[in-house]
């Protein structure tokens, strides 16, 4: 291997890969609610349960996995999985996807918020992982969202 071939950028993206304890409340969580779409998935023992999939957003992708234990699906870890965890989504507009995910029926898991210059919409799924979408803004940091102030956009 040459030298220039480990200089050359060759990482692509960044994957988060959940364990998930249920499948089918999870994909209502991320494709029902938040609006993710399901590009890959593996079925291998009814093309209806899906054990693996590639969720996408954007550009953004992640993927769920049935938590497995000896070899097949079921157990689950006895810590929270999610805790200490979050994945955040760098979005143009965080507010506007709130207002899309909230026509959904799925509300943010603690009010939003600025936070280092941006937007904080964050969101806990059925398993305890911090999901955040995360937008630059010029207003002032600890600002807490006010639909009456905020609700057009950045």
């Amino acid at each position: 291997m040459s030298v220039e071939t480990l200089t050359k950028p060759n990482v692509r993206e960044a994957v988060p890969f959940f364990g998930v304890k249920d499948m089918p409340a999870s994909l209502r969580f991320y494709v029902d609610g938040l609006g993710f779409r399901i590009t890959h998935d593996w079925t291998p023992d009814d093309p209806k349960v899906i054990r693996w999939c590639c969720l996408k957003h954007g550009n953004a992708s992640l993927m769920l996995q049935a938590y497995w234990q000896d070899g097949k699906p079921g157990g689950w870890p006895k810590e929270k999985p999610g805790e200490g965890f979050t994945v955040c989504f760098m979005c143009e507009d965080a507010l506007a996807l709130m207002r899309e995910i909230s026509a959904r029926g799925l509300a943010p898991s603690r009010h939003p918020f600025v936070g280092n210059g941006l937007w904080v919409v964050g969101y806990t799924d059925p398993d305890g992982y911090d999901i955040d979408f995360e937008s630059p803004t010029d207003v002032p940091e600890e600002t807490e969202y006010d639909p009456a102030m905020h609700g057009l956009g950045r």
